[in-house]
């Protein structure tokens, strides 16, 4: 698909969670300004640097009654290798890993590389959210690491206070350290508020936390995340055999990026909401497709079990008729991410309008 894509510029892609916005301007103007600037900030990055960078995350996540110290806090280039460098320091072999049905797909396939086994934790209570007790029952001696995506890509679950206080009791209990991929944090809807497991009693020091600028701030192309470690937890991280740090200019940026001003966020959250009432609505218009008003992150989850086609062939067959590229949201969970689509609301209305048109063609068509 992505080779039909070069070659056909007309193919529209709706399939990665690439924002259409761009970084506010006074990201772009820190970052200009050291490059043209130069010494400390376009060479290793020097202690002072990284400590501002550090202290601003510390700042920022103290708003969610979560206090960590500047020298937990790891910079890295993306929030991928972040989750990778975890991973890799905290799974062995014959460890499990439980993984929500549907989350990000990093999240379970990167510890079968590590020799871990995935353990599959099904979000089936309403609208893809966890009944506790289908947690608890997959819990075993083995039973390492849980990775917690808040809110939930694909299907936009915010998580609720009672259902981290569930988990954060089975986790004690069990001895779990929580992987907390909170990227999305900063874009909820209906009133829905973000918490952060780590500011429950017990988890802090069982939580590593990892990050991205890549969706709050529209800065995927940037490369800059980062993982916040337990100091219970260090001397397994030191045993990792790899740092990788972003470009010194870029952890500047990010710095800049932190400190605001805020107004950018909450206009792009704004429309991000604009997007996902027309696009939920729109969707529950066509026969034979229904999608459920997701609390938080920007991605739409239709289920198309009714049309009785894999998701993976609608996806092929979607963009070869309508040149319309899109995800199989099924390949984000083994059950209960079957049957759905995943499209990412990082278009404008008018060309989500457009997709909604070709999908409801499409559809008719089958």
């Amino acid at each position: 698909m992505s080779a039909r894509r070069v070659r056909d510029p007309d193919v529209l892609r709706i399939s990665s969670g690439d924002p259409d916005l761009e970084a506010p301007s006074y990201v772009k103007e820190a970052a200009i300004k050291a490059i043209q600037e130069g010494g400390k900030y376009t060479h290793y990055a020097p202690a002072d640097v990284t400590n501002a960078f550090q202290k601003a995350v510390c700042d920022y996540y103290s708003k969610y009654d979560v206090i960590y110290e500047p020298s937990q806090v790891n910079p890295t280039a993306g929030s991928g290798v972040g989750l990778y460098l975890v991973m890799a320091g905290l799974l062995k072999p014959g460890d499990e890993c439980l993984v929500f049905d549907p989350t990000f797909g990093s999240h379970f396939r990167i510890p079968p590389e590590l020799g871990a086994k995935v353990v599959s934790v099904p979000l089936n209570k309403g609208d893809f959210h966890l009944d506790p007790e289908e947690f608890s029952k997959r819990v075993t001696p083995n039973s390492k690491m849980l990775v917690l995506c808040n809110p939930n890509n694909p299907a936009g679950t915010v998580f609720t206070k009672d259902e981290l206080k569930a988990i954060s009791e089975i986790c004690v209990k069990n001895d779990i350290i929580v992987l907390a991929d909170e990227i999305y944090n900063e874009f909820l809807f209906d009133g829905h508020k973000h918490y952060a497991i780590a500011a429950i009693d017990g988890m802090k020091e069982r939580t590593v936390l990892v990050m991205s600028f890549s969706k709050t701030f529209a800065m995927t192309g940037w490369r800059l995340g980062y993982y916040v470690l337990p100091k219970e937890l260090e001397s397994k991280w030191k045993a990792i055999p790899a740092r990788v740090q972003p470009a010194t200019y870029i952890i500047h940026a990010g710095t800049a990026a932190l400190n605001g001003p805020w107004n950018y966020v909450e206009k792009a959250c704004a429309e991000y909401d604009k997007r996902r009432k027309f696009f939920v609505n729109r969707m529950n218009e066509i026969k034979g497709v229904t999608c459920h008003m997701y609390e938080g992150a920007f991605y739409a989850y239709p289920n198309i079990k009714e049309l009785k086609i894999p998701t993976a062939k609608f996806v092929q067959d979607f963009a070869a008729k309508e040149k319309v590229q899109i995800s199989d949201g099924g390949s984000f969970g083994p059950v209960v991410a079957q049957g759905h689509l995943r499209i990412p609301l990082v278009k404008p209305v008018e060309v989500l309008e457009t997709v909604t048109e070709k999908m409801e063609r499409f559809i008719k068509s089958l």
